[in-house]
């Protein structure tokens, strides 16, 4: 097997999975930092030498994440770093001079950590791996010990396993939430997001190899016009087709919707003359044949940076922005270089200085709604976020709760039936509350209390069986990884309080002189739960995150595509007889304008202030989706379109109030509704709204227009009567 397939499956799983290390470095280090504490308290009773492969581990773990150990090495290094850790674990038993049944779980850490970081096969492998070592070293070194309760071997042995299915459960979510968050819904190129993630590798790379780039804009021509004319649907065909053969003709180099009908390429290793064949290639490409009726073609603007300059993508966009606009000016369908006599060099820095104001802040709509959340969840967000981690993680949660069941029932002959009385029954109610995930509708709360009975559960255990079952003290700590995983932070401080309190009580109250005598039987546990709710509550916070991404435009702060589907859906299979539901389909007016006169980065910016406006004028559970570059739908469940066309008007004075980013902007809109007692029908409800729209657009656009009936023009007055929906445009 080639050597690179011992880490990842292929090179689209090294590269999730690297990212992925890189954001929880911060954590992973934190939580190998908590364990000092019980090694320090280990000191006294097992010894230095037992110490010393700790620290190496340590330094080795640490060593790997360095910036510049981690640029060079990456994942080998982490890798070296992880077999070394479990060479170091294993002498580390070796060595102990205390009773090294309550230290055989160390190895967990480093397990979840390398759970994370490659391949499941690898990862499962190393699992056993550890395994053998552990019991091989235990049984050689530590056999009295082992004798006198055999459990005490192998249920650290069955919770490495645990600790791995749980963290490649997570994992696995992670990989597919970033996923969905770096693809856009409609063309399936990479999105914005992927951009920045990519700017900022070529970024780095360049400072090394002086490299020159080459960053490319492509804009469709005239599409402004096909949406006007034809409909967001035409619009929405000729997008996908562009899409499609900018893609085939890239030859491998990843193209970027940068927005609307904006794409983005960047390309390193290539000069002037290479750039503009590949621009003059994907401009063949995209004037092939015609897409609904239209013929199709774009325009190009490419900025080459030079050899030692590096790469500042912020100079080099405005610079390829300029070349587009210029471009444009001469008639479209061609490509334009920056250091071309045809870009005017005023116009760049005209642009520059423009694209100097910061834009302002996208009000995230996807997480504002105090109205959802509660003191344990954010919002609607979180709240999916914890429900969507359970469903994905059950095959493996049922796969580690048979392992845990199996450790305790291992341990009966030697500790007594009576033992599983509490597990059983707590094990009923966390099914319970698992179960009710799904179900109730603040889940968070079912879950936090799934949590709490569990270590009840547990600590009702350790009460019955006495210190006989204190070397079983980590399932405590093994259930803090999964569950904070999938709470916001406040719930997982709370879960950790709970855990330690309930953890020391039970022990203290049936074995105190033991403790005394052996602080590790105690602290060590307690470490391992929030070493393992550190990098747990890292890993959730990254899904959390991503899943925020792959439900929301991250320029403007509207939910985009994927989540109107989820909404649509969600009305649409809602009971026949509901209330009514309302589409408002709005456009900004003259936008292509706006971008052609002042740059992509003004226009990015009247964009966010405008999406910020139209949001500021409805309620708090009114949703607004960003379907494309400068159209928004809005859903408006509960309303009729009389009201509808009020809330249209308010958000049509809103925009054209006042300038946005210093420029003169309006909108039209179209407003349908479904009627009530009927079953909701999107599509067709949209189909009426954009009709109206496109009426507004004809009727002098700055007005909203309602299917079917009157709309209202600028002067708040009644319009003419919207022409039938089914009227060719």
């Amino acid at each position: 097997m080639n050597a690179g397939r011992l880490l990842y499956r292929d090179g689209a799983e090294r590269e999730r999975l690297l990212d992925m290390a890189a954001r929880l470095a911060p954590a992973q280090l934190r939580a190998v930092a908590v364990l000092v504490v019980p090694a320090v308290v280990a000191i006294p009773v097992y010894g230095w030498l037992m110490m010393l492969p700790l620290v190496a581990a340590g330094l080795a773990f640490g060593i790997s994440q360095a910036p510049p150990v981690f640029r060079r090495w990456g994942d080998w290094g982490a890798f070296a770093a992880w077999v070394f850790a479990v060479a170091m674990m294993a002498l580390s038993v070796a060595l102990a001079q205390g009773p090294v049944v309550y230290v055989l779980c160390v190895p967990i850490l480093p397990m979840l950590l390398a759970a994370t970081g490659f391949r499941r096969g690898t990862v499962i492998a190393g699992a056993v791996v550890t395994m053998v070592a552990l019991v091989g070293v235990t049984l050689a070194t530590a056999w009295d010990q082992i004798a006198a309760i055999p459990p005490a071997l192998w249920v650290p042995a069955l919770l490495l396993l645990v600790i791995t299915l749980s963290a490649m459960a997570v994992r696995d979510a992670d990989m597919v939430t970033r996923d969905d968050a770096v693809v856009d819904e409609l063309t399936g190129l990479l999105n914005r997001t992927a951009l920045q993630a990519r700017v900022a590798e070529v970024t780095h790379q360049v400072r090394a190899s002086h490299e020159r780039v080459a960053l490319v804009i492509v804009d469709l021509d005239r599409f402004k016009t096909i949406n006007d004319t034809l409909g967001h649907v035409a619009g929405d065909a000729v997008l996908v087709a562009a899409s499609r053969r900018l893609a085939e003709a890239a030859g491998g180099v990843p193209v970027y919707r940068f927005g609307g009908e904006e794409f983005v390429l960047v390309v390193t290793g290539v000069d002037e003359t290479a750039a503009r064949e590949l621009a003059e290639r994907l401009r063949a490409a995209v004037a092939g044949a015609p897409v609904a009726g239209v013929a199709l073609t774009a325009s190009f603007g490419v900025a080459v940076t030079a050899p030692d300059d590096g790469f500042e993508y912020r100079q080099a966009f405005v610079q390829a922005d300029a070349a587009l606009y210029a471009a444009k000016s001469a008639g479209r369908d061609r490509v334009f270089l920056a250091g071309d006599d045809h870009v005017d060099t005023r116009a760049v820095e005209l642009r520059a200085g423009r694209a100097a104001a910061p834009a302002p802040a996208p009000q995230r709509e996807a997480a504002s709604d105090a109205r959802e959340g509660t003191w344990l969840v954010r919002d609607g967000i979180a709240r999916a976020h914890l429900v969507d981690i359970v469903l994905r993680t059950r095959k493996f949660n049922a796969a580690t709760s048979a392992l845990v069941t199996v450790a305790i029932v291992s341990m009966v002959p030697w500790l007594g039936w009576e033992l599983l009385v509490p597990v059983v029954l707590s094990g009923l109610l966390v099914d319970l509350a698992t179960r009710a995930v799904t179900t109730r509708p603040r889940p968070e709360y079912a879950f936090l209390l799934g949590f709490m009975a569990m270590q009840v559960g547990a600590a009702c255990a350790v009460l019955v069986a006495g210190p006989d079952v204190f070397f079983a003290l980590p399932i405590f700590a093994i259930a803090m990884f999964g569950f904070s995983a999938s709470l916001p932070g406040r719930g997982t401080v709370v879960l950790v309080l709970w855990a330690a309190a309930l953890m020391a009580a039970s022990t203290l109250t049936v074995g105190a002189s033991e403790i005394s005598a052996n602080p590790v039987i105690l602290v060590l546990p307690i470490a391992l739960g929030v070493s393992m709710a550190i990098v747990g509550s890292a890993m959730g916070a990254r899904v959390a995150e991503l899943r925020v991404a792959a439900v929301s435009d991250g320029l403007t702060g509207a939910l985009n595509r994927v989540a109107l589907e989820a909404r649509i859906a969600e009305l649409t299979h809602r009971p026949v007889g509901r209330e009514a539901v309302a589409v408002i389909v709005a456009d900004l007016d003259r936008f292509k304008a706006i971008n052609d006169a002042n740059g992509h980065e003004a226009g990015d910016r009247v964009l966010a202030e405008v999406a910020q406006r139209m949001r500021g004028e409805l309620r708090a559970f009114d949703a607004m989706y960003r379907i494309g570059g400068e159209e928004f739908v809005i859903l408006l469940p509960g309303t009729g379109a009389d009201v509808a066309v009020a809330v249209a008007e308010r958000i049509r004075v809103a925009v054209a109030r006042s300038t946005a980013a210093g420029v003169d902007v309006t909108v039209s809109l179209g407003v349908a509704g479904s009627a009530s007692g009927t079953q909701f029908d999107y599509d067709a409800t949209f189909a009426l709204a954009d009709a109206a729209l496109l009426a507004a657009k004809r009727e002098g656009r700055n007005r909203v227009m309602v299917a079917g009936t009157t709309g209202v023009g600028p002067d708040g007055m009644r319009a003419a009567p919207s022409p039938h929906p089914a009227e060719p445009c």
